[in-house]
C-alpha cells in the first residue's frame, strides 16, 4: 500500500513458499534476534508460533506467477562425494594462494588485563599491499603453558559491525 518492502522490524514474516519436509519460509528478523538474521533464510514448521512471528497482508492487482508460489529447494553440496582433482588443477588452485613471504614485524599495540585474561591487540604485516592486519589475543592468567589455541571467527553479523571491541 505504501511501497514498503524488505523492512527489518520486530516480527519475522511467514512466506507462502514451502521448503524441505513441510517447513515454510519465515523471513526477516524478529525482535531480540541478532542483526544478521534479517538477511538469512529460515524455514520452520508452519505450526511454530512465537511472539516474533507474523505475516504481512497484500492485495495483488493480479495473481502471482506459479513459480513465485513454488516450493524453494535449497541445494547443499556434499563434499564427501567429491573426487580429487588432477595435480595440474590442484597446482592451479594452489597458485591462487601464493604470496610473497616476508617478515611479520608483529607489534603489541594495546594490552588490557582483567582477573582472568590478558588481552593484546597485535598488528602484523600482511602479504599484500604493505598493509597491516590486527589480531586480538586473549591469554589466560590462570592456566599453565602450553595454552590450547582457540580461533574465534565471528558470525554473519560481523559484516554489520564497524569495529571490534574486545
Amino acid at each position: 500500500m505504501f511501497g514498503t518492502y524488505d523492512m527489518a522490524g520486530n516480527a519475522k514474516e511467514w512466506c507462502w513458499n514451502e521448503s524441505a519436509a513441510g517447513t515454510r519460509f519465515i523471513l526477516g528478523g524478529g525482535f531480540g534476534e541478532p542483526l544478521y538474521r534479517f538477511t538469512q533464510t529460515d524455514a520452520r514448521s508452519p505450526w511454530d508460533r512465537r511472539s516474533t512471528f507474523g505475516f504481512r497482508g497484500v492485495k495483488l492487482a493480479s495473481p502471482p506467477p506459479p513459480e513465485a508460489l513454488a516450493p524453494v529447494v535449497r541445494n547443499a553440496r556434499d563434499y564427501s562425494k567429491e573426487k580429487p582433482v588432477s595435480d595440474e588443477v590442484f597446482n592451479a588452485f594452489r597458485g591462487l594462494y601464493a604470496y610473497d613471504k616476508g617478515e611479520l614485524n608483529a607489534t603489541v599495540e594495546e594490552t588490557r588485563t582483567t582477573g582472568d585474561w590478558t588481552w593484546e591487540k597485535v598488528t602484523f604485516n600482511t602479504a599484500y599491499g604493505g598493509e597491516r592486519m590486527s589480531a586480538h589475543l586473549f591469554l589466560p592468567r590462570n592456566a599453565a603453558l602450553p595454552y590450547q589455541t582457540v580461533v574465534y571467527f565471528p558470525g554473519g553479523n560481523a559484516m554489520l559491525e564497524e569495529k571490534f571491541d574486545a
